[in-house]
């Protein structure tokens, strides 16, 4: 093992989708760049659906062909059976030539990582940033596995990592959100079928000649709860996004949480035809307790937050890995401005607060159910979604609608566009 270095240009804490982008992006601009992860690569992850505008980023990054050549599935569209009626979606209508996919999230994640690496990054696996200093320069603790504890001080710090979200909770910004009090659960089936973006049911060995969609549908007993079905290479990634309550209820019921979720895949109608032949693998059992969170700021003298560490939102749109995309894209931008004029420090970090902040807010709202859409007049998420192209707003009101949810995009869109 190389030793950890004292100093660098840039500091990245967590290796997912966004870190390990992040690095890449700061590397082609030639920094020293240092990433750290507290576990080790390959690890699963759960966000396996992807939109297919993460294309954009992995063209920048340079890693678009590795991905290709991984061969994962991939992804027609949507399809939904919500609230009795029976809704589909491909993206081929709006105008995307590359599809979206369909991700084993350790196989994916672990891509980019090496990506990253043999762009020069140094990277410190099984090493837990425990706490950060922002300022102009930033200090950085953490231990290493084999090394011990140390500091590490570097000029910028980007957070990346996750639900750990490291410096949120250091500086006590990090907020749950009340709209969505739910547990996210969710476990792994073989041999399951899927839905075909025709509305056909197809069983799994035709996932490469049949692209499949994500399937989604709501729970009986929730407005705001549902489930997703998700095929992949050699297992189907199942999910429920549960109200808080209902879960507290599971755990003290016999057989704890396995038994339930099993259970509600069994009573929800399409998807118990879905699963019918499948078998549950023993041990795949997940849970998210802290659900959806917001952070009422995104960055601190020298530090950035991207990705889940910024913030969390409802993942019924599968946005989440394009958004942590996104920032590291935003990040290495408001870094490299930075550093190569330090007086533009302040007004790069005003940027990157204010686009990061803007997506989050618009992707919240959109996932907001219809039965508690307020009416939203903030300036700022119109302004925003008049920056999206004609095709954009008509995909984004159809996958809004697949859930019932087009009345929030109704209401943050101009009527022209809507």
């Amino acid at each position: 093992m190389s030793e950890v270095p004292k100093r660098c240009d840039v500091l990245i804490a967590g290796s997912g989708p966004g870190g390990s982008m992040a690095a890449t992006f700061l590397r082609q601009k030639g920094y020293d760049v240092v990433l750290m992860e507290r576990r080790r690569h390959p690890r699963p992850n759960v966000g396996e659906s992807l939109i297919p505008h993460f294309w954009t980023y992995t063209d920048a990054a340079g890693v678009t062909d590795r991905l290709v050549a991984e061969r994962f599935i991939a992804k027609a569209g949507a399809f939904a059976d919500w609230e009795g009626e029976r809704r589909h979606m491909a993206f081929r209508n709006y105008g995307f030539s590359r599809p979206a996919l369909h991700v084993e999230r350790d196989v994916f994640d672990h891509i980019l990582f090496n990506h990253a690496v043999g762009n020069g990054a140094q990277a410190f696996e099984d090493c837990t940033v425990q706490d950060v200093e922002p300022g102009e320069t930033v200090v950085t603790r953490y231990v290493h596995a084999e090394a011990g504890a140390g500091t590490i001080a570097s000029r910028f710090m980007i957070d990346a990592t996750g639900q750990q979200a490291l410096l949120g909770r250091h500086l006590d910004v990090r907020q749950a959100d009340d709209d969505f009090r739910f547990v996210a659960i969710w476990g792994y089936f073989e041999g399951s079928s899927y839905m075909a973006a025709d509305g056909t049911m197809q069983p799994p060995e035709n996932a490469r000649t049949i692209a499949p969609t994500t399937f989604v549908t709501g729970l009986p007993y929730s407005g705001a709860g549902w489930c997703w079905h998700i095929q992949l290479r050699e297992s189907t990634s199942v999910g429920l996004i549960v109200p808080t309550e209902r879960i507290r209820q599971a755990r003290s019921q016999p057989g704890g949480l396995e038994a339930f979720f099993l259970q509600q895949c069994a009573e929800l109608p399409q998807l118990s035809i879905l699963l019918q032949r499948a078998r549950f693998i023993p041990g795949s059992l997940n849970v998210i307790n802290n659900y959806s969170y917001t952070s009422a700021r995104m960055t601190a003298p020298g530090c950035f937050m991207i990705g889940d560490a910024s913030g969390f939102i409802d993942p019924i749109f599968s946005i989440g890995v394009t958004l942590a995309m996104y920032g590291a894209f935003t990040a290495a931008w408001a870094i490299d401005r930075s550093l190569r004029n330090a007086e533009r420090a302040e007004s790069s970090r005003a940027i990157f607060e204010q686009q990061i902040q803007t997506r989050m807010a618009v992707s919240r709202a959109l996932c907001r159910p219809a039965f508690r859409a307020p009416a939203y007049t903030e300036g700022r998420l119109k302004a925003a979604m008049r920056l999206y192209s004609t095709a954009e707003h008509g995909l984004i009101r159809d996958v809004t609608g697949l859930s019932g949810r087009s009345i929030n995009f109704e209401r943050m869109s101009d009527p022209a566009a809507a």
